[in-house]
């Protein structure tokens, strides 16, 4: 027997994305097969499983058989569609999702006029003609559409109808045979009831169910060729890297590659162990590692049925018998995270080693509320020191917001904002029609003027500031409203000095105006206009600090930069205020990091010069600006403009407060600075687009 391999040292892939559909390292499973033999005699399918198995893989290697066939294939990102598409219209998303299909199938088409001229047909029913007048009139043979990242749509708020477009096409098989000819290929991390719970509308019941399994034994041999020179040293190492991993293919891949070569000066079981460690078991990797941070911020984020799904983990973690339940939506969550999978015997088990010594027994408990300390017979200043230290820490709190909360409970401080005085100007709101990735809602440009001076906080509220009105409103009273505010969620990142966030707009008025309650001073959020006037800080670039910005200067998705720049730096989380370079009047994280709710209702702008602008009167959504963290560049702009339902809380959502020249009184001066600036002119935005202007808006931006 050969006692030696080749090592191809470009046989692994690195950087665990998306394998090319002839990568070497890349594994044939079942699902392969099923997948291409499926779809190739006209079926619909659908690929429904945790993060980093192989679906992407998958989809783009059976594309790329299917075509050497002659199928014609279209794959739709929908993660990628023109934008947040929690904004977007069930018109504007249609059409972007036509648009991309089109790019995919190499179809020559003028969309935008044969879209008007079906204008007055419901957009779902748009579609459905677009699939057969315009797909299937322009090819021949067979069509195969895969669309990924299929869970985006759990969130929009007409994705039924998109699933009864695709129903649509199956049924119109009995009817017209030309329907025969499209095929589509659903994958993503959701299950079919997250998706559509319409049993007569789902594509999902006609589609067949692609199951994407961890590699076994057999399988895991193909990646000894890319190992070792020795043949029994590479064998040794896959066995063990196995036994960690369970066969999942991103960490099987990973730990391969972070194995391979080298010389052999410790055993193969060592050498993994080792690299396991290291990349796997340490202290913070939980967060950092990035198929970890998945889970963990799957189930650290869930909102309903946390304790309930960490009750079953633990039960299996611990080596009870839990009989796997299909419908059960706890079971389904639990199972789509990754952390477990049900064995051949439909029993639930965690999925590998490595998972069930990062998700262990310290870490279900740090999830799980803790009890109230049992009472203990100690001198009172003890007891008082013991029971606050408790307080602050079971309740996350810093020192900070912990004092803060005493302060203001007593009517001794509030924790009031630090200032900038914005001096009365006038300038050009919106953006100019030559600027680059701008929208057409962003304009018609138009002049404010302001005729007194306001305050504008120089940073945005944060957890520490926040954390103090959340646990004395109810004492306080409540809200003018009457809404409940929630002590909002951190996502994991920590309090402290960093932004508050999973705030909606009737949360940061309900701020607003207990401080101003407890101040007696006019604090609130800044108008829409004011908020731009103080970003610009007198610019007319797209950004107050220039044409571009950098992740060194604005916390923003720095994989997708603004006008052809280098990619970035993408934090996946916000930075604590204060953190980045302030703007030329002295403004932090104007740009990026939260978005940031105005007072006013949003509404289309006009063609008309106003003065101390307020909004309207009434509306259904209240105005964003700014960006965030999870932002494209694009979106940093200062005329860039979103809006969102007053009541909708969510892991981007910030605000900072204002204050009315009126409200400052002889004691808060000492806490406001001047900018030392003369009136700032600046170049701004446009709105109040009809159909036709949305149509010219997609082919304008570039």
């Amino acid at each position: 027997m050969n006692d030696s391999v080749v090592v191809d040292h470009d046989f692994f892939q690195s950087n665990g994305g998306t394998l090319k559909p002839d990568a070497p390292s890349y594994i044939e499973r079942p699902a392969d097969q099923e997948l291409y033999d499926c779809v190739l005699v006209g079926g619909y399918a659908y690929v429904l499983t945790p993060r980093q198995m192989g679906k992407s893989s998958l989809m783009t290697r059976t594309a790329a058989k299917l075509s050497a066939e002659g199928v014609h294939v279209a794959i739709l990102d929908l993660s990628g569609i023109g934008g947040d598409s929690r904004f977007m219209s069930a018109d504007e998303w249609y059409f972007a999702l036509a648009n991309r299909m089109l790019g995919e199938l190499a179809i020559s088409f003028k969309l935008v006029p044969w879209w008007k001229d079906h204008v007055l047909l419901p957009p779902l029913s748009r579609l459905m003609n677009f699939f057969q007048d315009v797909i299937l009139n322009q090819l021949t043979g067979k069509v195969v559409v895969f669309v990924d990242e299929i869970d985006t749509t759990i969130k929009l708020p007409f994705s039924d109808d998109f699933f009864a477009s695709i129903r649509f096409c199956f049924n119109e098989r009995a009817n017209k045979p030309v329907f025969d000819r499209i095929s589509f290929v659903f994958l993503g991390v959701a299950s079919p009831t997250d998706l559509i719970r319409d049993s007569i509308r789902t594509p999902f019941n006609i589609g067949r169910r692609i199951d994407l399994s961890d590699f076994n034994g057999n399988e895991a041999q193909h990646f000894v060729q890319g190992f070792h020179e020795n043949a029994g040293y590479a064998e040794r190492l896959l066995k063990r890297i196995l036994y960690w991993t369970g066969g999942h293919p991103y960490l099987t891949q990973k730990l391969c590659v972070l194995t391979q070569g080298g010389e052999a000066k410790e055993t193969p079981e060592k050498r993994v162990d080792s690299v396991v460690k290291a990349e796997f078991l340490g202290v913070g990797r939980r967060t950092k590692e990035d198929n970890l941070k998945v889970i963990n911020d799957r189930i650290v984020e869930l909102k309903e049925d946390q304790q309930a799904l960490l009750s079953v983990y633990k039960k299996v973690r611990n080596g009870k018998s839990v009989q796997d339940q299909p419908q059960s939506p706890i079971h389904s969550t639990l199972k789509l995270s990754g952390l477990v999978k049900a064995d051949e015997q439909g029993r639930l088990r965690v999925r590998n080693e490595i998972y069930k010594q990062v998700f262990d027994a310290r870490w279900i408990n740090q999830l799980t509320p803790s009890p109230w300390p049992q009472r203990i017979s100690i001198g009172s200043v003890v007891l008082i020191a013991a029971v606050f230290s408790w307080w602050i820490g079971n309740q996350q709190l810093t020192l900070i917001s912990a004092r803060g909360i005493v302060l203001a409970w007593l009517g001794i401080a509030y924790p009031e904002p630090e200032m900038v005085k914005i001096n009365k100007g006038h300038f050009l709101m919106g953006s100019d029609k030559d600027e680059k990735e701008r929208y057409l809602f962003e304009g018609p440009q138009h002049q404010v003027t302001f005729t007194q001076d306001f305050f504008m906080g120089i940073h945005e509220v944060t957890f520490d500031e926040y954390d103090v009105f959340a646990f004395l409103i109810k004492h306080d009273g409540g809200c003018t409203d009457g809404h409940e505010v929630v002590r909002p969620s951190d996502s994991g990142w920590g309090r402290g000095n960093r932004p508050v966030i999973n705030v909606s707009w009737e949360d940061a008025q309900c701020y607003a105006d207990w401080l101003s309650k407890k101040t007696n001073k006019n604090y609130r959020l800044p108008t829409e206009a004011e908020w731009e006037y103080a970003c610009r800080a007198g610019t007319r670039t797209p950004f107050s600090f220039g044409d571009n910005i950098t992740p060194d200067q604005v916390n923003y998705n720095g994989d997708f930069p603004y006008n052809g720049a280098a990619k970035g730096l993408f934090r996946q989380q916000t930075v604590p205020v204060k953190t980045l370079p302030a703007n030329p009047w002295g403004l932090y994280e104007m740009h990026g990091n939260v978005w940031e709710w105005c007072s006013d209702w949003y509404v289309n702008y006009e063609r008309k010069d106003v003065v101390d602008p307020v909004g309207p009167e009434n509306g259904s959504n209240r105005v964003l600006r700014g960006g965030s963290w999870d932002f494209n560049a694009r979106f940093m702009r200062s005329a860039y403009r979103d809006r969102y339902s007053p009541a909708v809380r969510n892991v981007s959502f910030g605000f900072r407060l204002a204050l009315g020249q009126e409200g400052v009184s002889s004691g808060q001066e000492s806490k406001h600075r001047e900018t030392g600036r003369t009136d700032a002119q600046v170049r701004g935005g446009q709105s109040g687009l009809s159909m036709s202007e949305k149509m010219s808006q997609v082919e304008m931006i570039p």
